[in-house]
């Protein structure tokens, strides 16, 4: 309920306004009264009132000034002010001062009413929409750290320096990094995950390593950025790793370690000169540390063409659109700098993200290969680019050959017909929504498509018509308070229950009870 203070200097006023209005019926409680502003005042600040009901003109301090006092405290506090004073200067401060309606003396009850459900549903839609924020920021946090991860990626692959604000990083910052490069030699137990292995060397690098930054760059690679001030100890943390992970897995890790410190601006080029030493065979150790001078890259050549965000957008023209795969293969892979595993990982990017795409429509790639294991192996032992466009021509002609027959008309039937049914069997649960599409293995974006495509209305314009064709039943059938109706067809507040209802019906919820009333009533009471 919304807790309501009333201040007047006409005690019997302020009584009769307590004892005789339905707030109940409101959805109020009036929660204090008081006799002049600033003993309104003190009670706002004891009660944290929703709604202040206000005569303008009091002893000790007016009702205006009382209310600039306490929405200077209680800023989310809303006001009505009556008055027997029909005076222009008084509504325009009122007015100034946020109120929501200026009532004369006599109070009408409608006129009354009609302010306090004013307030109310602006109360209210505030509330979801600050909930729906809140949700939002929940998911980012949940997802700061793939987040994180993606940009650091686009950092040493193309040198972004435009970090998102909202992920932390200040790219001026002159903290110095040591640069690491590890490498996992996959051949030592080819029948292991990479991914596991991947993922129990990231946590061994998170406990180790204080303010570090842990970036997955490839299945075998695993790129570090550790604060130089916070790690004095690297080289015998790194070594620490090194004997833990093979305690667990007995695969070699072998290690890059810049001997130059970098900060953010410096990363990306740091990190094209180890690669430009490791495609050249510099060193050819395997389960060591290796110190790297960045001066035995002097002579190579390696320029990042190709921007990830573009890339993705191309794909998706590709796989959504069906478009022509041969000029997405020759724009990516005909002008490349000289590096074997830059190659390998733009060509990873490109197969993470059709496998992406895929669970976004309830596939995957063992959809089209069966064993999605084979792809990434076989992506593991390519050594030319002959063969890389070849095999990513392929991948990609497959997936599109595979998501055309999938989108036949039936399938599509199908899944819509899955979520409608789910809607209508759980559209009292808030999130009915969100839950269809997981039930069926989609994103809701996606499922909304494939609903609309075959009822033509979208997802939640059912789910209101079905939640609203509930409501007239219950209405028309049982003595149910409107509050309980509404909370009954999945409406957390009842006055956005009223408005839609009014909204699609035409009339009140009251209003459509009263026309439409049955003989036979459940007897049942709130």
């Amino acid at each position: 309920m919304y807790k309501v203070l009333i201040v007047d200097d006409a005690i019997s006023d302020a009584e009769n306004m307590r004892r005789y209005i339905p707030w109940n019926q409101w959805n109020c409680q009036v929660v204090a009264t008081a006799d002049n502003g600033f003993d309104g005042y003190q009670k706002a600040l004891q009660h944290k009132p929703d709604i202040v009901i206000s005569d303008v003109s009091m002893p000790v301090k007016n009702g205006l000034e009382m209310a600039e006092m306490i929405y200077n405290a209680l800023e989310d506090t809303y006001f009505i002010f009556i008055s027997c004073y029909p005076s222009f200067e008084y509504a325009q401060t009122a007015l100034k001062l946020k109120a929501f309606s200026y009532i004369l003396k006599p109070v009408k009850l409608a006129e009354l009413r009609s302010a306090i459900l004013n307030i109310s549903n602006h109360i209210a839609a505030k509330q979801d929409q600050s909930q729906k924020k809140q949700e939002l920021i929940n998911l980012f946090e949940q997802n700061k750290a793939i987040l994180l991860e993606n940009y650091l990626v686009s950092l040493l692959l193309t040198d972004n320096l435009n970090a998102p604000p909202h992920l932390g990083l200040n790219m001026k910052s002159r903290t110095q990094y040591s640069l690491l490069l590890v490498r996992i030699a996959l051949h030592n137990q080819p029948e292991e995950n990479p991914y596991i292995l991947q993922m129990y060397l990231k946590e061994l690098c998170g406990h180790s390593l204080k303010n570090s930054y842990i970036i997955p760059l490839y299945q075998d690679i695993v790129v570090i950025l550790a604060d130089v001030q916070q790690n004095p100890n690297l080289i015998d943390n790194i070594i620490d790793i090194r004997q833990n992970f093979y305690q667990e897995f007995p695969n070699l890790l072998t290690v890059y370690l810049s001997e130059t410190e970098v900060t953010f601006t410096q990363a990306s080029s740091r990190f094209r000169h180890i690669i430009e030493i490791i495609d050249k065979n510099v060193f050819e150790e395997t389960g060591t540390i290796i110190f790297v001078n960045e001066n035995l890259a002097e002579d190579f050549s390696f320029n990042v063409s190709s921007d990830m965000s573009t890339l993705i957008a191309d794909l998706y023209v590709v796989l959504s659109q069906n478009t022509d795969i041969t000029s997405f293969v020759n724009k990516y892979y005909s002008h490349f700098p000289q590096s074997a595993v830059y190659l390998k990982t733009i060509t990873f990017s490109i197969v993470c993200y059709i496998n992406t795409y895929l669970t976004e429509q309830n596939h995957s790639l063992n959809s089209i290969f069966d064993d999605s294991a084979v792809v990434w192996n076989k992506l593991s032992n390519f050594e030319s680019i002959s063969n890389i466009r070849q095999w990513i021509y392929n991948i990609l002609k497959s997936a599109q050959e595979f998501l055309c027959s999938s989108k036949s008309k039936s399938d599509t039937s199908q899944i819509a017909n899955k979520i409608k049914q789910c809607i209508i069997s759980n559209y009292s649960d808030y999130d009915v929504l969100q839950k269809c599409a997981t039930e069926n293995q989609i994103s809701l974006n996606y499922a909304n498509i494939l609903f609309k495509k075959c009822f033509d209305q979208t997802m939640f314009d059912f789910l209101v018509f079905y939640r609203l064709s509930q409501a007239k039943k219950l209405l028309t059938d049982t003595d149910f308070k409107i509050a309980r109706i509404a909370s009954m067809v999945g409406y957390a507040s009842h006055t956005y229950f009223s408005t839609a209802f009014k909204q699609h019906v035409g009339m009140s919820p009251n209003e459509y009870r009263d026309a439409n009333r049955s003989t036979e009533v459940t007897d049942e009471k709130q």
